[in-house]
């Protein structure tokens, strides 16, 4: 989106359902990604080779997330907040989901990290149990959208035209 022209609102709706999509397959790829993991029982170089490729996808699915939730905060949550403050309070748990959902990458990375420079050959319960922390950091990114998308239809039904308003004439969404 660029911020010199006025966008309808089914423009935002659309950029958010784009990024949710590219989000939630980047992260269903991780999730694969572990599950071949877990039914190949890799050892040895290969398990390291492929727990090094696991931390570059995380790496690469950090700076995406990273990117995209910075665009919504700085952009979208402000410009709600302005226009209907009584979803402050629903805008600050969205930050702090977005807070715990890159810890929750970071974590997984230090783990994988540490595992891929040791070569340590994993037994089946620390394997699935990493299968099980990149499933429910799936399951958060999935909860974290539906909460978002509430949010934001609310906002959009208190903030009418205000919603419309083009960059620099009151902070509108669809800029």
């Amino acid at each position: 989106m660029t911020s010199d022209h006025k966008m309808d609102q089914s423009d935002f709706s659309a950029w958010a359902e784009h990024e949710h999509e590219h989000m939630f397959k980047l992260f269903e790829d991780l999730d694969q990604t572990f599950r071949r993991l877990a039914r190949q029982k890799l050892k040895g170089a290969q398990l390291g080779e492929a727990l090094e490729q696991a931390v570059d996808d995380l790496n690469g699915a950090l700076e995406d997330t990273l990117e995209h939730f910075g665009e919504e905060e700085e952009v979208y949550f402000s410009a709600i907040e302005t226009h209907v403050p009584a979803l402050a309070p629903q805008i600050q748990e969205l930050i702090d989901a977005h807070e715990g959902i890159c810890a929750q990458i970071r974590q997984l990375k230090r783990q994988l990290s540490t595992l891929a420079a040791q070569g340590a050959a994993m037994d089946d319960a620390s394997l699935e149990a990493l299968v099980s922390r990149v499933h429910g950091l799936v399951a958060s990114m999935r909860a974290h959208n539906t909460q978002e998308h509430t949010v934001f239809n609310r906002a959009q039904a208190l903030m009418g035209d205000a919603w419309d308003r083009p960059a620099g004439s009151g902070a509108g969404l669809n800029k």
